[in-house]
This record gives C-alpha cells, structure tokens and sequence, in this order.
C-alpha cells in the first residue's frame, strides 16, 4: 500500500481536522485479495430405502454437529429437510449487498444499520449513526469502495474517533470511524452512543460503536465494495425538486 505519513489538515464531514496517517485515497475499481475461509456447513446424506443396510448403517452414525447459530440469526433450513442450512437476518435489510462475490458492505440509512457479507452472506449486523438530515450533513446515497485506513483524528472541537476509513469526498471527506470521544488523563468518554441503530447524528460519517469499529479494522475492510442507501425523509434545505 502506497501511504505518505504526513500531518494535515483535512475537512471531514464538515469539520476541520487534524489526521496524523496516510493519506486517504478512494480505489477505484479494485480486486479484494483477502482469502476468507469458506463457512462449513453439513449437508444431509441422499434420501435411502427403508429398512436397508444402508439405513441402518446411518442410523448408527451420530449426526452432524449443527453451527452455532450467531445471536439474531435464523438458521433456514429446506422444506424437505435436505441441502445445506442457510443463514438468514430475522430482519432483512432494505437493499442488497453490492456484490454476491467476496466482501461487500452494506449501510441502510433508513434502519440505521451496517451489514457485513461475505459471498452473500450476511456475516455481522452493526448499529450505525449517519448524517443529521440537513444540507450540508447528511450523508449521500453512494456505491463505491473503501479508502485507505485513516485512523485516529481529532477535530476542531476536540473531540476525537478510531478506527477511521475514507470513503468519498462531498462537502468534507466522508469516512467509517468509532463514535467520537472526549479523552482526558488517558480515559475515553464516547458521546452520542445512543444515535447508533435510532437516528442520524453525525455530520456526514458513519459513526460505529467502539467495539465494532475495532472489528471492521481487523477484518481489513480496504477495497471492499459498499453501498450506502439513500436516507428516507426530507432533507432540511434541500428542495422536493432539487
């Protein structure tokens, strides 16, 4: 990865800020060279004769061990009882992924969620925080590819978030980052963690709980494909017409 560690003053999300990374470029069309393992799932043995040898040999067998079904996943399974389960949200969000190949991420402005696939499947569900509804903070319905890591910046205000990814630029850089924070004597006090999965509260980012920032950054989001929905609802500002 080409990266220049430099300190600089960038807009983001409409607030000036002082980033100390690499600079953040968004790719363009790129290829993810992550290598995820394959899910391991079982699949139910061809239907056989009752009462054969072969019945009765399987019976014998102790069945497959099920996965464990993730907290707020179903496991589907087919009506005939054969094939392999297939993971399934109890909620589906309201778009789909930007890809069925690979990584993909998906933001859905109107539930205030962030899905994680793999292939297609949904793998995580995260709360998020968007844009505040107004012209110049909400955050824009977008497809693309995640930029380069930002990490930790502070802003004017001084307040201060992690774990930052770029995405795009509109009135400031727009990136994925924790929720903002206030430090003092070493101690993190994250504010507006109650916006994550109710409403818009960001100027523009998308803001993640700590913990799940810190996932997103260990499962090497660069490249990944991403779609970010339109948010329902009228923008302040921002006329029926355009």
């Amino acid at each position: 990865m080409h990266r220049r560690l430099v300190r600089l003053g960038i807009i983001i999300g409409g607030c000036a800020l002082a980033v100390t990374a690499g600079v953040a470029r968004s790719a363009k069309r790129p290829a993810n060279t992550d290598t995820i393992p394959e899910a391991s799932v079982h699949t139910t043995a061809d239907a056989v004769a009752p009462g054969s040898q072969t019945e009765n040999a399987a019976a014998s067998v102790a069945p497959p061990v099920e996965p464990a079904i993730p907290e707020g996943f179903g496991l589907q399974v087919a009506a005939d009882g054969l094939g392999p389960p297939k993971w399934k949200f109890s909620v589906n969000l309201g778009a789909p992924p930007p890809t069925l190949v690979g990584k993909a991420i998906l933001v859905d402005q109107g539930l205030q969620m962030m899905g994680i696939y793999v292939d297609g499947v949904e793998i995580r569900r995260m709360p998020v925080s968007t844009g505040r509804p107004t012209l110049t903070t909400y955050t824009l319905p977008w497809n693309g590819y995640v930029g380069e890591y930002v990490g930790t910046f502070q802003s004017f205000t001084g307040g201060k978030a992690d774990n930052a990814w770029y995405l795009y630029h509109a009135t400031g850089a727009i990136l994925i980052h924790s929720a903002p924070y206030y430090e003092e004597d070493g101690v993190k006090e994250f504010y507006d963690l109650d916006a994550l999965g109710n409403h818009p509260a960001s100027a523009g980012c998308i803001r993640l709980h700590p913990d799940d920032a810190q996932w997103l950054t260990d499962w090497r989001p660069l490249n990944t494909a991403i779609t970010i929905t339109e948010l329902p609802g009228p923008i302040e500002g921002l006329s029926a017409s355009g």
